[in-house]
């Protein structure tokens, strides 16, 4: 635990951009250990689902390294990118749920939050009082995801520079 306490404010930016994407964690591990050319390195495990076997278990995995310059701001964005990808993860596999929950006839709270979203997208429009707000429905759900993709683009880039940043911070001082 002593591991743990030592980074907290990191475990806190983690749970905090967890709770502003609407993820549930289970667990966050960390480790300290060092890198092959002696940077101390801090990696955290942060679990959405944890299991008994790694095959069951869903998260992501990002790393720090403190004597880096950036690597305050490296580190959050990583959490922000993967976060993205997390949550777009877990929409597919709710969205996934739903669709074979309505075909048993369950009606759970969760196919419920989803299924206007699927509806929009598997039933024919006709020209019902309904069918104008479906389309406006179908159309911003299309909007959204590109909008996502988007985001998840810039995201990689920005990570890309911070990189280069690195290494042309890196080669400077030297």
């Amino acid at each position: 635990m002593s591991t743990r306490s030592k980074f907290q404010s990191e475990i806190d930016q983690i749970n905090n951009i967890a709770d502003a994407k609407g993820i549930d964690l289970d667990d966050i591990e960390v480790t300290e250990s060092t890198t092959d050319e002696g940077d101390r390195m801090i990696t955290f495990r942060i679990m959405e689902t944890k299991a008994e076997s790694e095959e069951n278990s869903v998260g992501i995995q990002v790393s720090k390294l403190p004597e880096i310059q950036t690597a305050d701001m490296t580190f959050r964005n990583e959490i922000q990118s993967k976060m993205s990808s997390l949550k777009r993860h877990l929409s597919g596999v709710t969205e996934e749920a739903a669709a074979e929950s309505r075909e048993t006839g369950d009606t759970g709270e969760e196919s419920s939050s989803v299924s206007s979203r699927t509806h929009t997208q598997t039933v024919p429009l006709d020209d019902g009082p309904g069918a104008s707000i479906d389309a406006m429905l179908a159309d911003l759900d299309q909007r959204v995801e590109e909008l996502e993709d988007r985001v998840e683009a810039i995201e990689e880039k920005a990570d890309a520079l911070d990189g280069l940043q690195k290494i042309m911070n890196g080669g400077s001082d030297e």
